[in-house]
Parts: structure tokens; sequence; C-alpha cells
């Protein structure tokens, strides 16, 4: 998922209602545009509720950024996987 920040916040918003096969869990992180790194990775468990995933920097309104998400297990798999994210 991708998108320009609307607001000053310093995180982004993350629920994931589905993951697919025998996982239970993705890590997640964001991204500027080109790429660098602006949060750690946070594990996001299916069913578990609204997770808040800081970020490593000040990021204001209007920057670009990128969610990007992995098998938590770090095994190369392809899954289906269904959630909610507010970029802010």
């Amino acid at each position: 998922m991708s998108g320009s920040k609307v607001y000053n916040d310093d995180y982004v918003l993350n629920r994931v209602d589905y993951v697919g096969a025998q996982y239970d869990a993705a890590d997640f992180w964001v991204v500027r545009q080109d790429g660098s790194r602006i949060s750690d990775n946070y594990a996001c468990y299916e069913g578990q509720g609204i997770y808040t995933i800081s970020f490593n920097v000040d990021e204001r309104a209007g920057t670009f950024i990128m969610l990007y998400a992995q098998n938590h297990d770090i095994t190369y798999v392809s899954v289906t996987m269904s959630g909610y994210a507010d970029l802010r």
C-alpha cells in the first residue's frame, strides 16, 4: 500500500484480518518513496486489532510513503492476506 500522508503524525495504523495458509502474522515496515526505511519491523498478528507502526524520523503531511509486508516466518510463500491500513 502506498500514498501521501495527510497528517503530520509519525506513525501508520495497521490491522491484519486474515493471513492465508498456516500463517498467523506478517511483519510490516514503512519506507519513503526513495526506498529508505523509516520504521522498524512490526509483527502484526491476524485478528489482534490495530497496530501502531511508529516512524524513526519526523515525516510531514504530503510525504509519499509505502507500507511493506513479509511473511513473519521469513519463508518464501505466496499467501492471500487481508486487512486495513491508515497511512495517516
